[in-house]
């Protein structure tokens, strides 16, 4: 193997392992923001108990009767891809890393769907 080779599998190394501690380090934060909201959830659950439970009943009966009928079912379906799309326009499901973001300013804009498979492939 050759010295040129080497320091490339090593600078290689080194850039995997500090995208995994930007993983990590996001991963963590995502891990924070999802018990300080759990946290804010309890506490207005324990502050308004009768309220939280009428909303989940009328929501349980909202969605049950939706679901019972043909029509409803369709409006469901309908409603989750509009949200699914808007997700996916605002670019909220974005699973690409910053630095391919950098990459991206230089390249053409490539669609959602190919960015998602692109980075699925790699």
């Amino acid at each position: 193997m050759t010295t040129k080779k080497r320091h490339e599998m090593t600078d290689a190394i080194h850039a995997a392992d500090e995208e995994m501690e930007a993983l990590a380090d996001k991963g963590r934060e995502l891990v924070e923001e999802g018990e300080s909201m759990l946290a804010r959830i309890d506490e207005q659950l324990r502050a308004n108990p009768y309220l939280a439970l009428g909303l989940g009943a009328g929501a349980g009966l909202l969605v049950g009767s939706l679901f019972g009928s043909r029509i409803g079912r369709m409006a469901l379906l309908l409603a989750g891809g509009y949200v699914a799309s808007e997700f996916v326009k605002r670019g909220a499901l974005d699973l690409d890393s910053e630095d391919d973001d950098e990459e991206e300013e230089s390249a053409p804009a490539r669609p959602a769907r190919t960015r998602v498979a692109a980075s699925r492939e790699a």
